[in-house]
């Protein structure tokens, strides 16, 4: 028969590992690096951001401006009519204009149907 004997210290880590109930993932909340948390907060302004509704324009003025983006290969901000539930405007869509198709127009590969443009602006930034 062969006899161990245990130290104070062998006896109270052996004691500590009998007991210990491990926390999981609580124990790595606080281990956010700094950009991490940083870009949290981007997102939640970006999220936040209260986008102002713009005029309504003709549709002879969305295609004039569309045409001048388009022949001028200029950038352009697009506020569509749309909105949810909750009354908020999405973001505009940028870009540049591709061409048109049908009752189409095309800004950065994406087709937009003209009845669905509320403003137009030409960014000149």
């Amino acid at each position: 028969m062969v006899v161990i004997v245990m130290s104070d210290f062998d006896r109270m880590l052996d004691d500590f590992f009998k007991n210990y109930q491990d926390r999981g993932m609580k124990k790595w909340a606080g281990f956010y690096l700094s950009d991490h948390t940083q870009k949290i907060e981007q997102e939640e302004q970006q999220n936040n951001k209260v986008i102002k509704s713009r005029p309504i324009q003709t549709a002879e003025e969305v295609g004039m401006l569309l045409f001048q983006a388009f022949e001028n290969h200029l950038e352009v901000d697009i506020q569509l009519k749309q909105v949810d539930v909750n009354g908020v405007i999405p973001a505009s869509i940028v870009g540049f204009v591709g061409g048109y198709q049908q009752d189409n127009v095309v800004i950065n590969d994406q087709q937009i149907k003209f009845e669905d443009i509320k403003n137009i602006q030409i960014r000149t930034e």
